[in-house]
């Protein structure tokens, strides 16, 4: 047998610490749970072990990360903060992944935006929050996405897509008779929000 390995892109405002480390935890308990028996292999890495970027840290993501499968992006109440290219590091990395999805399929797209978002209590974090519902309306006519309510539910959510999504691709190896080549690991590279 030849083993699968699946890379994964997630991509978040710095509002969601916690959900990284869900991300990570969820990988890692996965990959222990059913990693041997289909033989994947999933494994995290997030920007904070990369080498600080002095300039233009979005453009320093973008070229560390590489190809990937499946992009998984988060959002909260905030947006993120605005890069060269975008309204904010996430919604540039989204537009990256949606062009090479459209392009060639590649990588899918997973969205989970968190619901039941805090009131703002002054005009920036409203204006983040703005940001947010409309981003969510914008995907919302292009790509399927799901609400969490709180971090268990977002735990709960992400481990049974990626359970999904790691048996879909074996289901699909096996079906065409060979292993996908789905180079390097599992990433969990959240932006610098």
């Amino acid at each position: 047998f030849c083993q699968l390995r699946k890379l994964r892109f997630i991509s978040s405002p710095n509002d969601l610490h916690r959900e990284r480390e869900i991300v990570r935890r969820v990988t890692k308990s996965v990959d222990d749970d059913i990693g041997d028996e289909l033989n994947v292999t999933l494994k995290t890495k997030d920007w904070e072990s990369l080498p600080p970027a002095a300039e233009k840290a979005q453009e320093y993501i973008n070229c560390k990360i590489g190809d990937y499968d499946v992009y998984v992006g988060i959002m909260g109440n905030r947006f993120g903060t605005r890069t060269e290219k975008s309204e904010s590091g996430t919604q540039e990395e989204f537009e990256r992944a949606y062009a090479a999805w459209q392009s060639s399929g590649k990588p899918e797209i997973m969205f989970y935006f968190k619901a039941g978002n805090k009131t703002p209590v002054n005009a920036t974090e409203a204006e983040q929050l703005l940001k947010v519902l409309r981003f969510q309306e914008d995907l919302s006519a292009r790509i399927f996405w799901k609400n969490y309510l709180d971090p268990a539910d977002f735990e709960r959510k992400f481990r049974e897509d990626l359970e999904a999504k790691i048996k879909e691709a074996v289901l699909r190896s096996n079906k065409s008779g060979t292993t996908e080549n789905l180079t390097g690991m599992l990433r969990a590279v959240p932006s610098f929000y």
